[in-house]
């Protein structure tokens, strides 16, 4: 089996970066590499899973960014391409021309579409593929600079629903928060977040079950599982997440002016409409009740505390109800009182509340 050569010691005066394929996140160093028997020196970064992922220009200062780089490299080969340029970055086949403006083989270059200084590489691509080159991707080395921290941008969508007085709305935070690493995956614990990051993102006094992750598969998946929250990479952006929570009425006035009948929910108002109210029926002799749904009046804001008496059934109501020659004493023992009426689920975007009646033989 053919040896390969050590790799030689990488380059101090040059920052190390982050590997510039997007969802990697690992440092890459930089090393002097030449092509076999020429004198051509390139400087170039190196991923420990990725192989060479970067070039530096020091004409200007600037890198090209490899981020089409996306197989994980032979460890069988990465040796050498530590310490020659014979090896196309893209395909890891010994057939590169180490003139390549991105150090790949002929195939590969005219694949990925960016302008090559090589007249033979760009013949290729016009044969194959025709159009226009893209311009070479480069950026600046601070841009990419490896620091053995992470910053990772964090946005939460606080939203409330809608109701007499307040149409669905919502209110966008966004804050940042930097961990060190190196990374286990893509996710840090909740706990690693700072109380000023939470308070940005007005979550602080929240429960962390309450916070949906947005990115998620699934709708609705809790953004905090065993203590930990996941971020997602894309090419180009630094690694984020997104939230969002659902507001109570109790935390509304952080995020928008409250009315007066959000400020006193507990209080009688008028002008609220009316609201649904599944009715059941129960009556002597039969086994099933019988099921209406009506609207009554709403008083209040808060539903649980919505009070309905029999005097709000309006004689259409009686008339549905089978309740015309019924009087009310033999509905309730004091007709003054509310009837017992409880919230009914109906998801987020319907407030309704269900109570039962029963009629007893006449």
């Amino acid at each position: 089996m053919a040896r390969t050569r050590a790799a030689a010691p990488s380059i101090p005066s040059l920052h190390t970066i982050f590997c510039s394929v997007y969802n990697c996140l690992l440092a890459a160093q930089w090393y002097l590499r030449s092509r076999s028997g020429s004198r051509h020196i390139v400087t170039v970064a190196v991923c420990p899973l990725h192989g060479i992922t970067a070039i530096y220009q020091p004409r200007t200062g600037t890198i090209i960014v490899l981020d089409f780089v996306v197989t994980l490299i032979p460890r069988s080969t990465l040796a050498l391409m530590l310490t020659t340029l014979g090896y196309c970055v893209r395909c890891h086949r010994p057939n590169n021309n180490g003139r390549c403006s991105y150090l790949m083989c002929k195939d590969c270059c005219s694949q990925v579409a960016f302008y090559c200084r090589l007249l033979t590489h760009r013949q290729h691509f016009h044969t194959r593929f025709g159009g226009e080159l893209m311009a070479t991707p480069e950026t600046s080395l601070a841009d990419v600079q490896y620091d053995d921290h992470f910053k990772i941008v964090i946005s939460c969508q606080h939203l409330w629903r809608s109701s007499p007085v307040r149409d669905f709305g919502s209110s966008n935070y966004l804050s940042s928060c930097v961990y060190p690493g190196p990374m286990q995956g893509h996710r840090i614990p909740f706990r690693a977040i700072s109380p000023l990051t939470r308070c940005n993102l007005a979550i602080d006094g929240i429960a962390s079950e309450r916070i949906v992750d947005n990115d998620a598969d699934e709708e609705q998946t809790a953004a905090v599982r065993a203590g930990y929250v996941e971020f997602r990479v894309a090419p180009q952006t630094p690694p984020r997440m997104r939230w969002s929570v659902w507001t109570e009425l109790d935390e509304l006035g952080r995020h928008t002016e409250l009315t007066p009948v959000e400020r006193d929910p507990h209080h009688d108002w008028p002008g609220l409409g009316d609201i649904e109210a599944h009715v059941l029926v129960y009556r002597l002799g039969e086994a099933e009740p019988q099921k209406h749904i009506i609207r009554l009046p709403r008083r209040r804001l808060i539903v649980d505390e919505c009070t309905f008496f029999l005097s709000d059934l309006s004689a259409a109501h009686r008339a549905e109800l089978g309740l015309v020659n019924v009087p009310d004493c033999h509905l309730l023992e004091d007709p003054s009182q509310p009837l017992n009426s409880h919230a009914y689920d109906r998801g987020r975007d319907c407030d309704a509340v269900y109570f039962t009646l029963s009629v007893p033989a006449v």
